[in-house]
């Protein structure tokens, strides 16, 4: 039998991110269980945690594989992705990987947008940043003068060091499509930011 350890390490692999009584469901054990074992695996620097607001009270954590601990689950996606894009441009040009990036980004909103049931910008970003947790994104957001600006602590694409910033425009397009809004693109990780930044304007009507 599988210890329950590397249950939660695939539980997470499978989810990308969870709390404590998600991962508690899903590996069939009680949340005091997983909490010492998610102790254990954070002190490995397999897991990493993250607090995300679910309206009032006290934030709930939130679990992901750090980089070390994805390495226990061998993909070949990355080789695959990396040379499947790097054709596209000797084929076409940079441009042409970029409009694809930016497709498949309208591509994957089509799942989430309906999801956005909120009655004004506030609930429906709030809404926003706990959908795109399961894409392995931290989001967070604020309003200021009409503003909205939309911060990315995490890049699910962060193992594809030379081309990730490309990256940000499938970003761009998915955030875009999902809040039905045009965003403009401020800043990246790749280019050494805190975040990836994006911005749009709240238009009153």
């Amino acid at each position: 039998m599988k210890k329950t350890r590397d249950k939660v390490l695939e539980a997470l692999a499978t989810l990308q991110t969870a709390t404590v009584s998600e991962l508690a469901d899903h590996v069939a054990v009680n949340p005091i269980t997983i909490r010492h074992h998610l102790g254990t695996l954070e002190a490995e620097n397999l897991i990493t945690r993250s607090e995300q607001r679910h309206g009032v009270g006290r934030p709930r954590m939130i679990y992901r594989l750090t980089a070390q601990g994805s390495e226990r689950f061998p993909v070949n996606f990355k080789r695959l992705t990396e040379n499947l894009l790097n054709s596209i441009e000797s084929l076409y040009g940079p441009q042409a990987r970029v409009e694809i990036l930016s497709q498949v980004g309208r591509k994957m909103a089509d799942f989430y947008r309906a999801q956005l049931t909120g009655n004004d910008i506030s609930e429906n970003l709030s809404g926003f940043s706990r959908l795109m947790s399961r894409e392995g994104y931290q989001i967070e957001w604020e309003l200021q003068d009409n503003v909205v600006t939309i911060h990315n602590a995490t890049c699910p694409y962060h193992h594809f060091e030379k081309i990730h910033p490309d990256f940000c425009q499938l970003d761009q397009s998915l955030f875009s499509e999902i809040l039905q809004k045009e965003l403009t693109f401020q800043g990246c990780l790749a280019e050494k930011n805190s975040s990836c930044s994006f911005e749009f304007e709240v238009k009153n009507d």
